[in-house]
């Protein structure tokens, strides 16, 4: 599907889908928040085209010889006495079945596996009591999906889709809306969806995910040059094993996931070259398996907003049977879509604990009787599904810490709470992927898995407000203020990957937010205490670059499309800086020529960097940096065809406050500014200027 085309696609559909969430939004009960009626209304139509697809699969199809088609299965819920119960019943069985389940329609009686225990949770809340929908609506609802089933490139479009409405749930969250409110947020939506304000290409997404995964893997296996990949061939059965250890072991990153169009094309990448290299080595390949490893093991996400969360589990699962599944039988306790919550979280990656000290407390050597009571759920929950060998090696730290706490009682001074949590934790991840447990077993465990989460979240709250206390001594965090700004705690949802060295790669397109923009000032007093970019008028994106470079591991790499405006502002100058003594900048691409982007308000420019290990001096900023400027066609991005200068890092930490000129234009800069007869404007006053909106 090219760019045109697809732009079309999105815009025909996105026309006649907001049409059919209008009539499902009119049939909630009137006291349902605008907000909520979207996210209904959204998860409602995309559990139907879900369906459709998982029927298109043969995932869910007749026990009978006759074929189950689409039109069929959708037709079934097209009947004039149609209640949601009846949709509620068929996802209900996808999430909690601990078989296959049979369910009887017309003269077919079709077989519903197991799925997941997390599939479109929001399905099930209360607020569906009251909905109500006319059989006209109802009928234009179905017609709907199977219209646009019939041609539509699903995970990728839909990703489309997704951000719009996540733009259309943000605008209605920012502010107090009243139905005549919400008309005027569409309105002003819609003119932005007509200039391509959203769209993001495929693209850009693929040259990202490729290159950085290229640079990377060239990098570990010592390789200075980057083409190692496009010379498999040539690998014998030693690096090639090398080589396929070092991709299983990868933790891939976006900060900022959204609808996890990053993710998804890193996947692919990974997807594609373990299957060359499992060919080259001869080994049997089941891509069902293949996937679900790179889901369960390699791929990570966070988002602020929860409905980007679920919008990024549902897409990756649909990635995962993209694939002609090769005659998928699951068993009676393996769900054909894995347990993501551990992998795609939701909460605010500014703000939290990462690697700040935040001291240790007299409590927190404390054995309490909550403590004791997760380790004995954890426990059981373990020891009913496991054999006794396996389960010696899982409980060996737990144990060792809950024994040295009771014998030593409020004096030890060798584990803290922490500790145990993040242990009891940790054997609870390694249960959930690695062993085939019942449905009603793994909800007991996530139930688990969220109690231990809340309780070392809890455990934290005190030192984090007394951390925050001694930055500021005018912030006192509340518990409804730490409600209000989510923070994610690295330190314990990620703890498992920060002591293996961080992060390999991290990705993604983080949100540009202007400084006038931010407007809780409570944030912005926090993000001045975890940042040093947060400087002057400095926009959010540029935390994210900060953020990430600590997360990542020693030598790793980082690569974003992000704002150009950090470059060469005066808010940008400690960005700057960090990024040229604390990486090697690897290429800087000027996409902001793209037709693609020419309404939009912020100027693009792709960034990749390899940390640099150490902080670099002046005289250690010798490697080159490779510079695309004016790039203004996306074949010549995906051909790597367009025009390339190179320039050592050196000469950006040289210039007046280390911009980063990347028009080719830096002698001429270099020259005037060694120019003694020139004046200077800041010699004759103090001037303010905005050229290109920044």
């Amino acid at each position: 599907m090219d760019l045109k085309s697809s732009n079309e696609l999105d815009l025909h559909f996105f026309k006649d889908y907001s049409k059919i969430r209008e009539s499902l939004m009119n049939s909630f009960d009137e006291k349902i928040s605008i907000s909520q009626k979207v996210i209904l209304s959204q998860q409602l139509v995309y559990s139907l085209f879900v369906l459709g697809f998982l029927v298109d699969k043969a995932v869910i199809k007749s026990i009978r010889s006759e074929k189950l088609t689409k039109d069929d299965f959708l037709g079934f819920l097209k009947k004039r006495d149609f209640n949601i119960k009846d949709l509620q019943q068929i996802l209900i069985k996808c999430r909690m079945s601990p078989q296959d389940n049979l369910i009887k329609f017309n003269d077919k009686t079709i077989k519903i596996p197991y799925l997941n225990i997390e599939f479109f949770t929001k399905m099930f809340e209360s607020k569906w009591l009251d909905f109500r929908i006319d059989y006209n609506s109802w009928c234009n609802v179905v017609d709907f999906v199977v219209d646009y089933s019939k041609n539509f490139d699903f995970i990728n479009v839909f990703g489309t889709i997704f951000e719009r409405d996540l733009a259309l749930i943000t605008s209605i969250n920012s502010e107090e809306v009243t139905e005549n409110g919400y008309a005027k947020i569409l309105v002003k939506l819609n003119e932005r969806r007509r200039r391509g304000v959203y769209y993001t290409p495929k693209e850009i997404t693929n040259y990202i995910s490729k290159n950085t995964l290229k640079s990377f893997l060239a990098d570990k296996l010592g390789n200075k040059n980057d083409s190692i990949l496009d010379d498999i061939d040539k690998m014998g059965k030693n690096e090639l094993s090398q080589l396929m250890d070092i991709i299983e072991k990868l933790r891939i990153l976006d900060p900022a996931c959204g609808s996890g169009d990053f993710l998804i094309e890193m996947s692919n990448e990974i997807f594609n070259l373990r299957i060359e290299i499992s060919k080259k080595l001869g080994q049997k390949i089941n891509p069902y398996e293949i996937k679900r490893s790179i889901l369960t093991g390699n791929i990570f996400g966070i988002d602020i907003q929860k409905s980007a969360v679920e919008i990024t589990k549902l897409r990756l699962w649909l990635w995962l049977i993209s694939e002609e599944l090769p005659n998928f039988v699951p068993n009676n306790n393996q769900p054909l879509f894995p347990e993501m919550y551990f992998n795609i979280r939701n909460g605010n990656s500014l703000i939290g604990w990462l690697y700040e000290d935040l001291g240790i407390k007299e409590s927190d050597y404390h054995i309490d009787d909550n403590l004791m009571y997760l380790h004995v759920r954890v426990k059981e929950a373990i020891t009913n599904n496991l054999l006794p060998s396996e389960r010696k090696n899982l409980f060996q730290d737990t144990d060792e810490f809950i024994g040295q706490l009771i014998i030593v009682g409020e004096k030890q001074r060798l584990y803290t709470k922490l500790d145990v949590l993040k242990t009891l934790n940790e054997n609870l991840r390694k249960l959930v992927f690695t062993r085939d447990l019942a449905p009603n077993i793994r909800l007991s465990l996530y139930a688990i898995h969220m109690q231990l989460r809340h309780v070392q979240y809890q455990a934290v709250f005190d030192k984090f407000c007394d951390f925050i206390k001694q930055k500021n001594k005018q912030i006192s965090l509340t518990s409804s203020d730490i409600e209000l700004i989510n923070p994610f705690h690295w330190n314990i949802d990620f703890n498992w990957i920060l002591s293996e060295g961080g992060f390999s790669i991290i990705i993604g397109n983080p949100p540009y937010i202007e400084n006038k923009k931010i407007r809780n000032k409570l944030e912005k007093q926090l993000q001045k205490i975890f940042y040093k970019s947060a400087y002057k008028l400095y926009d959010l994106a540029i935390l994210f670059l900060e953020r990430s470079l600590k997360l990542l591991g020693k030598n790793n790499y980082l690569s974003f499309i992000i704002t150009n405006k950090f470059i060469s502002t005066d808010y940008g100058i400690k960005i700057r800086k960090i990024l040229l003594t604390q990486t090697k900048l690897k290429e800087i691409i000027d996409v902001s020529y793209l037709s693609i982007f020419s309404q939009a308000s912020t100027y693009p420019i792709i960034v990749t960097c390899k940390d640099a290990s150490s902080v670099l001096e002046s005289n250690q900023l010798d490697n080159q940096i490779m510079i695309a400027p004016r790039l203004n066609d996306l074949k010549l991005l995906e051909n790597q065809s367009y025009k390339k200068i190179k320039i050592k890092q050196k000469n950006f930490f040289e210039l007046p406050n280390h911009i980063f000129e990347i028009s080719g234009n830096i002698s001429i800069l270099k020259k005037l500014e060694k120019n003694e007869s020139i004046i200077k404007l800041s010699e004759l006053g103090t001037f303010y200027y905005r050229p290109f909106g920044f």
